[in-house]
């Protein structure tokens, strides 16, 4: 039925590659790449390393993704429990989120009821991160549930009443500052 096997004479899938030694799935390795970590590595187990051929995972085997950057950058530490993605570097490590002018980069956290109920996010038009939840009365749109709000350039934090005028200006609800001269002004 044009299926095909590796280590597999039965396959179920167009392509079914099976691993039933300690051998990995699927290893790819370029020759001028520096040092012997592989480009993609994908273990019997399923546990997929881009940049290493020793992904780690924590106690629980819930780790699925270990990205390594810097050539080798093992740290000598497993993830803690319940990490699905582990980003390593021997350097500075970091997500980035790249958008067009207008649009903004998010971290949403969901449940099995809702798959909204909190956003962080930062929103490139107006150069503001924003902290959100949701109405009561359901799941929201972008920026409808505002909670709190900083202005990125500085000198804006606004906590308070969702979606209340103050949030998206720079009158700063709460002001703390530490100098040596200031005025006793607030918002």
């Amino acid at each position: 039925a044009g299926q095909m096997g590796i280590g597999n004479n039965n396959p179920t899938a167009m392509l079914h590659v099976s691993s039933s030694t300690s051998n990995p799935l699927l290893r790819v390795d370029h020759s001028t790449q520096a040092g012997a970590e592989p480009i993609l590595f994908v273990s019997g187990s399923g546990l997929v390393g881009i940049g290493t051929d020793t992904p780690r995972t924590d106690s629980g085997d819930t780790n699925r993704l270990h990205i390594m950057g810097e050539s080798g950058a093992d740290q000598g530490q497993n993830p803690v429990l319940n990490s699905c993605l582990t980003l390593e570097n021997n350097n500075h490590v970091g997500l980035q989120f790249m958008m067009p002018n207008g649009f903004a980069g998010q971290l949403t956290w969901g449940t099995n009821l809702n798959n909204r109920k909190a956003t962080h996010y930062y929103a490139s038009d107006n150069n503001r991160w924003t902290w959100e939840g949701r109405h009561d009365g359901g799941p929201v749109g972008y920026g409808d549930s505002r909670v709190m709000t900083m202005l990125a350039g500085g000198d804006s934090v606004n906590i308070g009443e969702i979606n209340s005028g103050h949030m998206l200006t720079n009158k700063a609800s709460l002001h703390i500052s530490s100098s040596n001269s200031g005025t006793d002004e607030g918002g």
